[in-house]
C-alpha cells in the first residue's frame, strides 16, 4: 500500500545530513521522517543508512528502529519510521531529577538492554563486514510504548573489515565517542568505540555528570589533539551549513595523524580520583533509595568501578582487559549487577510482606496504597502470592480487615479472580482442578545458564561452563531433578505442564505455530528465555513450546524444543528416553512449587 505523509512547517531535529518531522501518514498513524538535506552527501548516507537497517531487520535484531517506507517527499530521499513516545536521554533526565527505589536498577537495566542490542548489531554482517554504530548516545535510543529500548539513528553505522586502518570522516559526538573514534585520520574502526559509548551512558546516570576525561580530555591530549578536539566540539554542535565548513577544516587538520600523535595515554588511567568519588557517591545514594545494605552497596560500588575503568579505557586493543570489544560480555557483567539490586530489594519487600501477614496487629498496613504498591512492584524474577482469606482468617473481626484489604488491592489492580493478591515474577500461580492437578506455581521460563550457574556456585550442580539468559541444555533426569530440589521446588508432572497450555493446541491457543510463537519450525537456533513473546500462555507463561525439551516428574521430555516441527510442540510434544539413551542435547528443564 502506498502512503502520503503530512509534515509539519517546523522540524522536530536539524543535523547536519537533514532534518527529522513528526509527521502524519495518510491513514492517520503518527510517524517520524527523517528528509535528506539538500547537500550531495546527504541522499547517499540517508540511502546506506536504509540499507543498515535493512540489514538488521534480516537478521532478526530486536531493538532496532523499523524502516517502514523510504520515499521522496519534494524531491529529497526521507526514511519513515515509528514515533516513539520519548528517547533514552528524556527518560535519564527523569530519573536523575526524580530518583525513586527502583532507580538503580532501572539504570543498569536500561544499559544492560542496550548492551545486548549492540552485540546483535556487531554480529550482523553487511557486505561481508560487520556492524558498527559509532554514535551511540542517549538521543539515538529511544524507549518504545512498553518501555523496551530501540537503537536508531544509524547514519554513520559501517562495516569493519578486518583490521584494516582508514580515513573516515568525523562521525560521532565528542561528548560520548572515544577519542580514537573522533580524533585520528586514520582510525581502525572498532566496536569498542560502541561499547566506550554505553559506558559513558552508564556513568552519567550513575553519577549526574560524564567522566572527567569525557568532559574536557585537555589533560589526555597533545597540542595538536586539543585543537582538533575543540574544532571537532564545534563541528558536531552547530547549525548544518557551519558544521559542513568545521568538518571540512577539520577533516584536513587531522589528515594523516594517528591517535598515538593526538593522545598522551602515558602515565594514565580512564577514571580519576574524582570520577571514583563521584560514582561511589552516586551508587550509594540511588542504592539507599532502594535499601540495599552497605556489604550490597560495596559490591556495587566496586562492580561498577571495575566496569568502567576497563569499558572507558583510553586506548583500545585486541588484548583484553583493554575496553570490551564483546558487548554481550558486557551486557552479562551489567545484569550480574542488576541481580545484586533485584535480589536485595525482592528479600526486603518479601520479609515485610511476610511480617505483615503473619501479625494481625499490622494487617492495617495492606490497607495503605502507597505501602502496598512500594512493596509489590518488584523486578521480573521474583515473586510472592499471599492468599487473603489465609491474612483475614487469623484475625479477629476478620470479615472486615478483608473487606477493606481487598478494596484497596483491587484499587491497586492486584487482586486476581482466584482471590489472592499477586506480584508479578519468575514463577506464576496456575489454578489446577484440585483432584488431579491441584494448583500450584511453575517458573514462568526455562531455567537459564545463568540461574544454573547459582546452582553451581553452591556446589548442587554441575559446571556448564557458560552463564547468559539462554536456557541451560543438555541435562539428565538426575541433574534437572537435583536443579530444581536446589531451588526450592521439583520437576512438574506431565498433568501439570498440559495444566500449564490451558487445553488448547498451543499455549498461546489456536493460531497456528510461526517463529514469533515458539523457537522451533527450522528458525535459528536456541534464543534467550521469553524471545517470542507471541507464544505467551493465557496464564503468562512462556516457552511452553520449543527453546528446549523440559523434563517432567515422570521421566518424559515435553513441549518439543528449538529443533523441533509443529507436531512436536507444546501439547503434542513428548519424549519417552530410555535408560541407555544420553539426554537430548536440548533436553532442559523449568521448575514447579507446591502452594
Amino acid at each position: 500500500m502506498s502512503y502520503t505523509y503530512t509534515l509539519p512547517a517546523k522540524p522536530h531535529a536539524r543535523g547536519a545530513q537533514g532534518e527529522v518531522y513528526f509527521a502524519t501518514r495518510s491513514d492517520g498513524h503518527e510517524v517520524a521522517v527523517k528528509v535528506a538535506s539538500e547537500h550531495p552527501s546527504a541522499a547517499a548516507a540517508l540511502a546506506s543508512e536504509v540499507e543498515m537497517l535493512k540489514a538488521c531487520a534480516k537478521a532478526d535484531v530486536i531493538g532496532v528502529v523499523e524502516v517502514l517506507d523510504f520515499v521522496r517527499i519534494q524531491g529529497r530521499p526521507a526514511l519513515v519510521m515509528p514515533r516513539y513516545p520519548r528517547h533514552l536521554g528524556e527518560w535519564l533526565q527523569g530519573v536523575l531529577d526524580a530518583p525513586t527505589a527502583d532507580s538503580l536498577g532501572e539504570i543498569l537495566e536500561k544499559c544492560g538492554q542496550l548492551a545486548r542490542i549492540l552485540s546483535a548489531v556487531h554480529r550482523v554482517r553487511h557486505g561481508g563486514a560487520a556492524m558498527l554504530h559509532r554514535d551511540v548516545k542517549p538521543e539515538n535510543v529511544f524507549l518504545d510504548h512498553d518501555g523496551q529500548l530501540v537503537l536508531g539513528d544509524f547514519g554513520g553505522a559501517m562495516g569493519i573489515d578486518g583490521l584494516r586502518a582508514v580515513e573516515l570522516a568525523v562521525f560521532g559526538t565528542p561528548m560520548w565517542a572515544p577519542f580514537d573514534q573522533i580524533l585520528p585520520g586514520r582510525a581502525m574502526p572498532d566496536p569498542t568505540w560502541d561499547t566506550y559509548a554505553l559506558c559513558v551512558i552508564l556513568f552519567a546516570g550513575l553519577t549526574k555528570a560524564r567522566p572527567a576525561y569525557q568532559a574536557d580530555p585537555r589533560g589526555l591530549l597533545t597540542s595538536r589533539g586539543r585543537e582538533l578536539w575543540e574544532t571537532a566540539r564545534k563541528a558536531t554542535s552547530t547549525e548544518a551549513a557551519e558544521s559542513r565548513t568545521l568538518r571540512a577544516a577539520f577533516h584536513t587538520k587531522r589528515k594523516g595523524a594517528s591517535a598515538a600523535d593526538l593522545v598522551d595515554f602515558t602515565g594514565r588511567s580512564a577514571l580519576t580520583k574524582g570520577d571514583r568519588k563521584a560514582l561511589d557517591g552516586g551508587i550509594a545514594q540511588l542504592a539507599g533509595l532502594a535499601g540495599l545494605d552497605p556489604r550490597r552497596i560495596q559490591m556495587l560500588q566496586r562492580g561498577c568501578w571495575n566496569l568502567l575503568v576497563r569499558g572507558l579505557s583510553p586506548a583500545s586493543h585486541p588484548s583484553p582487559p583493554n575496553r570490551y570489544r564483546d558487548a554481550e560480555e558486557l551486557a552479562e557483567q551489567l545484569e550480574d549487577l542488576q541481580s545484586i539490586v533485584q535480589a536485595t530489594t525482592s528479600s526486603q519487600r518479601q520479609d515485610r510482606l511476610r511480617s505483615l501477614v503473619g501479625s494481625t496487629m499490622e494487617l492495617d498496613a495492606l490497607t495503605d496504597r502507597g505501602e502496598l504498591a512500594s512493596l509489590v512492584s518488584d523486578g521480573p524474577r521474583w515473586g510472592l502470592w499471599i492468599a487473603l482469606t489465609a491474612v483475614v482468617g487469623a484475625a479477629a473481626g476478620g470479615w472486615m480487615f478483608r473487606a477493606e484489604i481487598e478494596g484497596a488491592v483491587r484499587q491497586a489492580g492486584l487482586l486476581g479472580t482466584d482471590g489472592q493478591i499477586t506480584i508479578p515474577g519468575r514463577i506464576v500461580t496456575l489454578a489446577g482442578d484440585n483432584v488431579s492437578v491441584p494448583s500450584f506455581m511453575l517458573d514462568r521460563n526455562e531455567v537459564t545458564l545463568r540461574r544454573w550457574a547459582e546452582c553451581v556456585t553452591s556446589e548442587q550442580c554441575e559446571d556448564k561452563g557458560e552463564t547468559g539468559e539462554l536456557p541451560v541444555t543438555g541435562l539428565s533426569f538426575d541433574e534437572a531433578s537435583t536443579f530444581c530440589t536446589w531451588a526450592g521446588g521439583r520437576l512438574p508432572s506431565e498433568a501439570e505442564y498440559r495444566a500449564a497450555t490451558a487445553g488448547g493446541p498451543w499455549p498461546w491457543g489456536q493460531d497456528s505455530p510461526t517463529c514469533a510463537h515458539a523457537i522451533a519450525l527450522g528458525c535459528d537456533g536456541l534464543a534467550p528465555v521469553g524471545s517470542t513473546p507471541l507464544g505467551t500462555s493465557e496464564e503468562g507463561v512462556l516457552d511452553l513450546a520449543g527453546n528446549a525439551w523440559e523434563w517432567s516428574s515422570e521421566g518424559l521430555l515435553l513441549g518439543g524444543s528449538a529443533d523441533s516441527g509443529s507436531s512436536e510442540l507444546g501439547r503434542r510434544g513428548r519424549i519417552e528416553p530410555t535408560e541407555e539413551q544420553v539426554p537430548p542435547t536440548l533436553a532442559g528443564v523449568r521448575c514447579a512449587y507446591d502452594l
